[in-house]
């Protein structure tokens, strides 16, 4: 079914009309590639099955335990469900990075994450190496956010010698 998916979506990609710029990968670059990636991953896995035959069945002793043993934790899940909501909404006027470090450290919060310094250390270091993996390296172009969150974020593009 994925493999079917994937191939119809890869197909969809190849109909991308747009002006190719030399030099510059088009914006079908994007989804081809994450296509592609997991159409190799489906016939990789199909052939294993027929040749190695059905992955055995996980033991107990594989299961990894999902929480202390108690609790709901739908409540948690409608929080985060919510809290991505709001980052989609705050995302134009924020702009990315701000946007994504605040939505990371709420979603870390959510998940009942409490070492402050990792924490910290990820909400701010992954925003940027996303920003530079999408402006610089993919052409995908990030909501830069408006007033002072537009300052900063071109600000930090600059410093990443994103231009």
């Amino acid at each position: 079914m994925i493999l079917c998916c994937a191939a119809y979506l890869y197909f969809l990609a190849q109909r991308f009309q747009f002006e190719l710029v030399p030099g510059r990968v088009g914006p079908d670059a994007w989804p081809k590639i994450v296509l592609g990636l997991l159409l190799v991953t489906c016939v990789w896995q199909l052939g294993r099955i027929l040749i190695v035959g059905a992955a055995p069945a996980a033991s107990a002793d594989d299961e990894l335990p999902l929480s202390d043993g108690g609790g709901d934790y739908t409540h948690l899940a409608l929080l985060a469900i919510g809290v991505t909501v709001v980052y989609a909404y705050v995302l134009p006027a924020l702009g990315f990075f701000v946007a994504t470090v605040l939505y990371m450290g709420a979603i870390a919060y959510v998940s009942r994450f409490r070492q402050v310094v990792p924490l910290l250390a990820t909400s701010i270091i992954a925003p940027l190496v996303l920003m530079f993996v999408f402006m610089k390296i993919v052409y995908v172009a990030l909501p830069l956010g408006a007033g002072p969150f537009k300052a900063l974020t071109l600000a930090l593009l600059k410093m990443l010698g994103v231009h």
